[in-house]
């Protein structure tokens, strides 16, 4: 049996994030750990910070194509990772990626909205199961590209008209947020010498959406159990 899908928005939350975390620029310091240096050198900094993390997660919302993006992913050594991506009515699916190899495990509302007239078998002989791919074939490369940590951090562009703003807290920790008014969006960093992202908001119209991000998990990224595995090489994988 072979399965062509198309490409399913939830592919897209990567650059979702990096469109959102494009929210650093230069402003005018404070007495803080970040006073000696502008915003736009404190976001390159958290950048650089969460490119180089061993490990992080990034739970949130944003937008894609008219619907919304959920996302709860843990990353660890830059391009593993584990989670759930999700789009309302449109199902969601659990995501493992380690090394060459990608297993995903739709539910069965993806299935039905996602491979066409086939979806509603699909969901029932695949249910409950994973199918393991390598990352280089054409329907989980994408899935896998959201999992690239570098690919990801390569894509936020710093520019150069944000301004620092009044310190807060997000989650109990200190922050400067780094506000871009051109695109009603807030860059929160910790007040630390050596600044990590926190929190990315972006508050505009048609690209709204809200990441937090959190620094030292998961601990581990485990490959599905075999009894749970199939080989997605008979389903077009």
């Amino acid at each position: 049996m072979s399965l062509s899908l198309r490409s399913p928005r939830t592919v897209a939350a990567g650059v979702a994030i990096a469109a959102c975390l494009a929210a650093a620029g230069c402003g005018s310091g404070s007495s803080d750990p970040l006073s000696g240096m502008s915003a736009k050198q404190i976001a390159t900094k958290a950048v650089d910070s969460l490119k180089s993390a061993p490990a992080f997660t990034i739970v949130g919302s944003g937008p894609d194509d008219g619907h919304t993006i959920n996302i709860n992913l843990g990353f660890k050594g830059g391009k593993d990772c584990v989670g759930t991506l999700s789009e309302g009515s449109e199902g969601s699916l659990d995501l493992v990626v380690i090394g060459d190899t990608v297993w995903l495990k739709p539910d069965a509302t993806f299935w039905k909205t996602q491979a066409g007239s086939a979806g509603a078998q699909v969901a029932k002989v695949l249910a409950g199961k994973y199918i393991q791919a390598p990352t280089s074939n054409s329907n989980a490369a994408s899935l896998a590209g959201v999992c690239n940590a570098s690919s990801m951090t390569s894509q936020m562009n710093i520019p150069t008209d944000v301004t620092k703003g009044t310190l807060t807290t997000v989650d109990g920790k200190k922050v400067l947020p780094l506000i871009d008014k051109s695109k009603d969006s807030t860059l929160y960093v910790t007040d630390t010498s050596t600044p990590q992202i926190a929190q990315v908001v972006s508050k505009q119209s048609g690209n709204s959406g809200q990441f937090t991000i959190t620094y030292g998990v998961p601990t581990t990224v485990s490959a599905p159990p075999s009894s749970q595995t199939v080989n997605g090489a008979q389903y077009g994988f």
